[in-house]
C-alpha cells in the first residue's frame, strides 16, 4: 500500500482531530447515542443521531434522554410535576410513559438532532474493524505487492456489505398494531424505519419516521402474514443507490498502482511500513474510543397482555382522523356516512370537505353563517390539527348536504353521532341533530328530532321524538359545561339508544328504537336546529338557544350503531 507522505500526515491529522474532538466533547458532558426504536415519528426516526448535554433545568417540550432500569430512552418532556420528576412520552405513542422520571437520571437535553447519520455512527465500529481485518490481510508476504490494493478494494466492498447486512439500514418498516381481518386480508399499521422512503397501497411516499396503513393479504408457510415494504426512491434516491453501488470502481479508478517490485528499495520498503504501522495505530486508537462513547437510545412501547382476569392492550388508532377516515382504518369499523374534521378555514371556502370518501360534504344553509376557524394549544383530538371550529351561538351552523336537494330519505332509527366539543356555556344549542328543513326551521315550522344537546345543569342530552319525548343523558351532578374537551357518541338501533361520554357508556334506553316519522327526509345539521317543547335531562322544560356557543372538533355521522369498544377507541384516539 503506497501512500504519500502528504497523504500519511492528512489522513493521521483528520484521525487525530476526530479523535480529540470525540475526548474533548465527552469530557465536557456532552453523549452521543443513537434512535434505535420508532417512538420518536418523525422528530427522531431510528437512524437518528443524537448528541445530549446536560442543563440546569428542563422544559416542557424538550427531548431528553435518561436512564430507566439498566437502559438509555430518549422521549419528550410533556410535564414538570409538583415533586419536581417529569412526565415524557414518544411522540409516536398514543400515552404518557407509565413512571416519571427522576432530574437525577436524565442524561441531558438532546441539542443536536440529526436523522440517517446514526447509521453511519452505528456503522463506524464495524467499518474500521473490518477495513483493518482486510489490511492486515492484504499485507501478507506471500500476496505479491500489485496485488494488494485490488484485495483492499474487494475487501473494503465486502465490509460495506457485511455493515450494511448486520444494521439493514435502507429499507425497512416496523408494524406498530394489527387489526382483526377476514381470511387472506389483513390491515397493519406500520412506521418506516428506514432511510429510503417507501411506499403505502394508494402509492403515497413514506418517509423515516412516518406511519402509513397497509394491506397484507400473502401468507408463509406457517400461516404468518408477509409484508414487504416497497421502495419509493424518487430520482434523488436512485442516483444516491448509482454513486454508492459505484464507489468501489471510483475509488479502484483513483487509485495509484505502486511500482514494479524490483523498482522499490528496501529503505523504502521501511518507511514505507512505519508510515503505515503509525496510521493503522491511531485508527485502532480512535476505534476503541468510538466504541467507548457509543451507545443506543431505546423507546417504550405498549403492548397486548392478556390472562383470566385482566386484558391491557395499546390504543386501535393514534389520530382522531385514522378512526373516522375509512382508509386510515386499523380494525374493523363502520364506515362514516361523513366526516367532518371541523377545521377547515370556512371564510376561504364555506364547503366542509367529507373524509368518508362518500362525497357527503356540509356548508351553511342560505339562512346560516360559517363557524369561524382557531388555533388553540388545547383541542379534543391532541395528535391531529390544532385547528377548529368555533361556534359563536348567533347564526353559525352547518348542514349535511350542499344543496336541499341532497337530503336524507327517509330519516334513519339505526345511526350514530359522534363530535369532539368544548363550551362554558350550560342550556346551550343543539350540537348535532337532525332536521327536516333545509333551512329555517328554527322556531315554527319543520320537525326537529335525533339530537344531543347540554341542558340548564350541563349534563349532556340525546333525544327523540316516538309518541312522546325519549331521552338518555349524562349523570346529574356533572357539568359538561366546563370548558374542556369532551367526546360525545349517541347511538340508536332496534336495541334502543346509548349515550357514550369520554369513551363511558353513561346511559341506555332500550324504549328509543325510533325516532319521529319525518316523510319526506331531512338533513344532519352541526351547531344548531330547533329545541323549542324539549327537555331537560330532570324533565323539565328545555329553554336554551336555537344555536350552539363553543367549539367542535371531528364531528360524524353513522349508519349503524358503534359498539361501545368502538365509542372508546375512538375517544382515545383523540385523548392523552
Amino acid at each position: 500500500m503506497k501512500f504519500s507522505k502528504t497523504s500519511i500526515w492528512v489522513i493521521a491529522a483528520l484521525s487525530l482531530l476526530s479523535l480529540g474532538s470525540v475526548l474533548v466533547l465527552h469530557l465536557a458532558g456532552f453523549r452521543f447515542f443513537t434512535i434505535a426504536t420508532p417512538s420518536m415519528g418523525e422528530t427522531a426516526p431510528v437512524g437518528t443521531l443524537i448528541v445530549t448535554q446536560p442543563q440546569q433545568s428542563y422544559n416542557k417540550d424538550d427531548i431528553i434522554t435518561f436512564y430507566r432500569s439498566g437502559s438509555v430512552y430518549t422521549h419528550r418532556l410533556t410535564k414538570i410535576n409538583d415533586d419536581h420528576s417529569y412526565t415524557t412520552k414518544g411522540d409516536l405513542n398514543a400515552v404518557a410513559d407509565s413512571l416519571s422520571v427522576a432530574n437525577r437520571d436524565v442524561i441531558g437535553k438532546a441539542v443536536v438532532i440529526a436523522p440517517v447519520w446514526g447509521w453511519v455512527w452505528r456503522a463506524a465500529p464495524i467499518l474500521l474493524i473490518g477495513w483493518i481485518i482486510v489490511y492486515l490481510l492484504s499485507c501478507i508476504k506471500r500476496l505479491r505487492e500489485r496485488w494488494r490494493w485490488p484485495v483492499r478494494i474487494i475487501g473494503g466492498t465486502l465490509v460495506v456489505i457485511l455493515a450494511t447486512l448486520i444494521l439493514n439500514p435502507w429499507l425497512r418498516a416496523d408494524m406498530l398494531s394489527i387489526a382483526t381481518h377476514q381470511q387472506n386480508d389483513v390491515r397493519l399499521h406500520i412506521v418506516n424505519t428506514g432511510i429510503f422512503p417507501i411506499r403505502d397501497d394508494d402509492g403515497n411516499r413514506v418517509h423515516t419516521g412516518q406511519t402509513a396503513i397497509v394491506r397484507a393479504t400473502e401468507t408463509d408457510a406457517q400461516g404468518h402474514y408477509i409484508y414487504v415494504p416497497r421502495p419509493s426512491l424518487g430520482p434523488t434516491g436512485v442516483v444516491f443507490a448509482l454513486l454508492w453501488c459505484l464507489l468501489p470502481l471510483f475509488i479502484a479508478l483513483l487509485v495509484k498502482l505502486p511500482p514494479p517490485e524490483e523498482e522499490i528499495t528496501g529503505l523504502q520498503l521501511v518507511h514505507e511500513r512505519n508510515r503505515n504501522m503509525m496510521l493503522l495505530a491511531i485508527i485502532i486508537l480512535f476505534e476503541v474510543v468510538l466504541l467507548t462513547v457509543q451507545l443506543s437510545s431505546l423507546a417504550g412501547f405498549t403492548a397486548t397482555i392478556q390472562n383470566s382476569t385482566n386484558r391491557v392492550q395499546a390504543r386501535a388508532y393514534f389520530k382522531c382522523s385514522e378512526a373516522t377516515w375509512i382508509r386510515s382504518q386499523i380494525r374493523p369499523n363502520p364506515q362514516p356516512y361523513f366526516a367532518w374534521a371541523l377545521n377547515s378555514d370556512h371564510a376561504a371556502n364555506p364547503i366542509v370537505t367529507d373524509l368518508s370518501g362518500n362525497g357527503n360534504h356540509g356548508k351553511p344553509s342560505p339562512s346560516d353563517g360559517s363557524p369561524s376557524r382557531a388555533s388553540v394549544s388545547n383541542t379534543g383530538c391532541v395528535r391531529d390539527d390544532r385547528r377548529v371550529s368555533v361556534f359563536n351561538g348567533v347564526n353559525a351552523c352547518l348542514t349535511h348536504g350542499t344543496s336541499a336537494e341532497q337530503k336524507v330519505n327517509p330519516a334513519p332509527n339505526t345511526f350514530s353521532l359522534e363530535v369532539w366539543f368544548s363550551t362554558n356555556y350550560r342550556s346551550n344549542g343543539r350540537l348535532m341533530g337532525f332536521s327536516s328543513l333545509y333551512e329555517g326551521d328554527y322556531n315554527g315550522g319543520g320537525q326537529s328530532d335525533r339530537h344531543i344537546y347540554i341542558d340548564k345543569d350541563g349534563r349532556v342530552v340525546f333525544g327523540v321524538y316516538n309518541g312522546g319525548i325519549k331521552l338518555v343523558a349524562s349523570k346529574a351532578g356533572v357539568d359538561y359545561a366546563d370548558g374542556r374537551w369532551h367526546h360525545v357518541v349517541a347511538t340508536m338501533s332496534p336495541s334502543g339508544a346509548t349515550l357514550y361520554l369520554d369513551g363511558n357508556r353513561v346511559d341506555t334506553n332500550t324504549s328509543m328504537t325510533a325516532g319521529e316519522n319525518v316523510p319526506n327526509g331531512g338533513y344532519w345539521k352541526v351547531g344548531c336546529g330547533k329545541l323549542t317543547y324539549w327537555k331537560n335531562a330532570d324533565d323539565s322544560e328545555y329553554q336554551g338557544p336555537k344555536y350552539f356557543k363553543g367549539s367542535m372538533q371531528y364531528s360524524s355521522v353513522y349508519t349503524t350503531a358503534l359498539t361501545e369498544q368502538q365509542a372508546r377507541d375512538h375517544y382515545l384516539a383523540g385523548a392523552l
